[in-house]
């Protein structure tokens, strides 16, 4: 799915490199955050609908509740990190501080939380 640690310790680097260093590695974020998501939502409504149309009879139906009920707990974790990330992002914006090591620390996590729901989908 998605594979940015490279990319994350990039950002972390240039980071330190001054106000225009750190402006763009906003910017590369909140791109990165942005393919992101638009590459989880394709994969979000791919993997649903895969799932829900491989149910031929009751008993697919309820294997298929189940495989959605356990993608969906993850699924919301996914969701609520990307308000996270982003929130974070908008206050590093604002913060001429912590606030950049902070957002992207955040970032990764997200990732890694999409990475363990790639782990869960595989195979299915």
């Amino acid at each position: 799915m998605i594979r940015r640690a490279p990319l994350l310790a990039v950002l972390a680097l240039v980071a330190a490199c001054g106000p225009g260093a750190r402006q763009r590695t906003l910017s590369t974020t909140l791109a990165s955050l942005d393919g992101a998501r638009a590459a989880f939502l394709a994969f979000d409504l791919a993997y649903q609908t895969r799932v829900a149309d491989a149910a031929r009879t009751p008993e697919d139906a309820a294997t298929a509740q189940a495989t959605l009920a356990e993608y969906r707990v993850h699924q919301s974790l996914i969701v609520e990190g990307f308000a996270t990330a982003y929130a974070a992002l908008a206050a590093a914006a604002l913060d001429t501080h912590s606030g950049l090591a902070t957002a992207i620390a955040v970032v990764a996590d997200l990732y890694s939380q999409i990475r363990a729901l790639e782990k869960v989908t595989r195979g299915r």
